[in-house]
């Protein structure tokens, strides 16, 4: 698999590859066209492929929490050294190995990455362990796995990652009640309008779970809305309402923003984050 890139730059005399969805605040509300680049940036070999049922393959970057209806930022940045064992392999500790869920499929993936102007390592969810000839590897409480700087140069590395299976009690109705804590990061609501969330709740009706309400914002969004990369570039006061209600046109940010504030605005805990998919 091959991922070409997306970005607002050309590499510059040592520099990374300026792409989109990579940096630590995306501003929904300053991004303009997306410039069209046949540069690859990411070589991605799935050498255990046979047998593996997916539908899609994903590559999960960072995560974003906090939305103030302008731009994407996390406050769950704060990074650990991850624990290097054997030589050259970094464990990286995630949710699955303290879950009673039965264990997912294991996915090995190759991945030959440009230098980027990010320290970010794409991996499939949810990472396990990491491989490459790296001094050291870090991990965020989202499970995000970082270089300590971006690469100068181009990196080849290993990561193997746990698939997480869908439980049947996971799509039933099942009322939460969520810490305050996890409510301050993934139902945090920015000052929007009345108009989103009347529309996040005129979308999903009557329906209880989660996993219903995820999908008929998925269903909506994908019906009403065109995307395009041709996007006209400058600033409004609420680019999410512009996206939503007038323009109806937008990429990947605009997409998933939606997704996630009308998620929130009839509480389900959601978050951003960048991922890239084949």
């Amino acid at each position: 698999m091959l991922f070409r890139s997306a970005g607002f730059g050309q590499r510059g005399g040592g520099e990374g590859l300026r792409t989109s969805g990579f940096s630590e605040t995306v501003d929904l509300g300053m991004i303009g066209p997306i410039k069209r680049d046949p540069g690859i940036v990411m070589r991605v070999e799935l050498p255990d492929r046979t047998g593996l049922q997916m539908d899609r393959f994903y590559l999960r970057g960072m995560a974003y929490d906090r939305y103030d209806g302008k731009s994407w930022t996390t406050r769950l940045g704060h990074r650990r050294a991850l624990i290097e064992s054997p030589l050259g392999t970094f464990t990286v500790r995630s949710a699955s190995s303290h879950s009673s869920r039965p264990a997912g499929q294991i996915i090995r993936q190759t991945i030959l990455l440009e230098a980027l102007d990010t320290a970010v390592l794409f991996a499939a969810p949810s990472p396990e362990s990491i491989s490459g000839q790296f001094l050291a590897i870090q991990s965020d409480p989202t499970g995000a796995i970082y270089l300590p700087f971006p690469p100068s140069s181009r990196i080849e590395y290993t990561v193997h990652s746990r698939l997480t299976p869908v439980a049947p009690a996971d799509l039933q109705f099942s009322p939460a009640e969520y810490t305050e804590v996890f409510g301050q990061h993934f139902l945090q609501l920015p000052e929007s309008s009345e108009r989103v969330g009347a529309l996040a709740r005129e979308i999903v009706g009557a329906k209880t779970s989660a996993y219903e309400k995820a999908q008929a914002i998925e269903t909506y969004l994908s019906r009403h809305y065109r995307y395009s990369l041709d996007i006209s570039s400058g600033m409004h006061a609420r680019p999410l309402e512009e996206f939503l209600f007038e323009r109806k046109t937008g990429y990947c940010e605009h997409y998933a923003t939606a997704m996630v504030v009308l998620l929130r605005n009839v509480g389900v805990p959601a978050r951003r984050s960048e991922e890239h998919t084949s």
